[in-house]
C-alpha cells in the first residue's frame, strides 16, 4: 500500500469513530428519535473503523516481512563477499610466495 492509500483509511477510521461518538452522544441526551435502522449507525461506524485498523496492520505486516527479506538478501550478500575475500587472501597469499621465490632466485 502506498502512503497515501494509508492516510485515506486513517481519515476512515477517525471519520467512523467521530460518527459514532457523536450518535451515541446525541442518543444519551435523548435528541434523536429514529427508526431500527439509523439505530444500527454507530455499529455500522466500528465495523468499518475496525476493518481500516486491521487494513493498516496488514499493511504494516507486509512491509515488516518485506523489510526482514531484504534483510536476509544482504546477509546472503555479505556472506558471498565473505567467501570471496576469503579466495583473493589465499591468491595473495600465494602470489606472496611466488614473489619471495623469485626475489631468491635472482640473489
Amino acid at each position: 500500500m502506498n502512503n497515501k492509500k494509508i492516510k485515506f483509511l486513517f481519515w476512515i477510521f477517525w471519520i467512523s469513530v467521530i460518527i459514532m461518538a457523536i450518535w451515541i452522544i446525541i442518543k444519551l441526551l435523548g435528541l434523536v428519535k429514529t427508526p431500527l435502522i439509523f439505530e444500527i449507525l454507530p455499529s455500522i461506524a466500528g465495523f468499518i473503523s475496525l476493518i481500516t485498523i486491521g487494513m493498516i496492520l496488514g499493511n504494516n505486516f507486509q512491509k515488516t516481512n518485506f523489510t526482514f527479506e531484504k534483510i536476509n538478501k544482504m546477509e546472503n550478500r555479505q556472506n558471498k563477499m565473505a567467501i570471496g575475500l576469503i579466495n583473493i587472501e589465499k591468491d595473495i597469499s600465494i602470489i606472496k610466495q611466488d614473489i619471495g621465490e623469485i626475489k631468491e632466485k635472482i640473489k
